[in-house]
């Protein structure tokens, strides 16, 4: 495109084409998860989805690109390569990508090559792809993954990931919030309006997590009651020794 951006007219790979495509392996890759087939079942169509990933990959269109790196990285209907992977998401995060920018950050991670992984973290996040901006927020909060901490960063980009449906980021936020320390002042309100976004999202860990922290505010408000009671009472015990003097 004018912009410098690749797009799919570059490629003779139009929006219907390149969809028709990944619509077909999302559905084989759902019949496999599920257990109802094998990828060997599908040997044919994957062959064909492959060939039209590689002939697009191969004219530059990030998209193929991104989808042949996903099929290499996690072995789906073709042998799995890391090498072919990677080799791809460059390819595809080099051309602006952000999904490729992000899904290359994590591979990088797992590779402990914290700076490269932090680079693509941080145009995939600047571009607005929240689970760059959540993998972001892990580095500058933790700052052992190539840069240095920074608790507000961290929480900088939790919130904008978070407010963009990321639930690992805003499970973040509650924990962050309900712990308190590190400069961030305990706020159990805050933690389970966090927490509560998170496992309505799915999140198994945050859905314990608010189940526990409801009951640590009951058990605190009961216990408030009860002090409250208590220092009634001995006032009014006093009041009426006092009275009988």
């Amino acid at each position: 495109g004018a912009d410098g951006q690749a797009n799919g007219d570059d490629f003779d790979f139009d929006g219907e084409e390149f969809e028709a495509t990944s619509l077909r392996l999302w559905r084989i890759t759902r019949s496999v998860e599920r257990g109802l087939f094998k990828w060997r079942d599908f040997k044919d169509e994957m062959e064909v989805i492959v060939r039209s990933y590689h002939t697009h990959a191969t004219k530059g269109d990030p998209r193929s690109q991104n989808c042949l790196a996903i099929m290499y990285n996690g072995g789906m209907g073709v042998k799995k390569d890391k090498a072919a992977a990677l080799k791809y998401w460059e390819q595809a995060a080099s051309s602006n990508h952000v999904l490729a920018q992000c899904s290359l950050g994590v591979l990088y991670e797992a590779r402990r090559d914290h700076k490269s992984a932090v680079k693509w973290f941080q145009r995939a996040a600047y571009q607005g792809e929240p689970q760059a901006q959540c993998n972001l927020g892990i580095a500058y909060h933790t700052g052992k993954k190539g840069v240095r901490r920074d608790v507000a960063k961290g929480i900088m980009w939790f919130e904008r990931a978070a407010a963009q449906g990321n639930p690992q980021a805003a499970y973040n936020l509650g924990a962050l919030n309900a712990n308190g320390g590190s400069g961030v002042i305990r706020d159990m309100e805050k933690a389970v309006q966090y927490m509560r976004l998170a496992a309505n999202q799915g999140h198994m860990k945050a859905a314990q997590s608010l189940e526990l922290m409801l009951e640590y505010i009951k058990k605190q408000q009961r216990e408030a009651l009860k002090a409250e009671e208590e220092n009634t009472l001995s006032s009014i015990t006093k009041s009426s020794h006092s009275g009988g003097a």
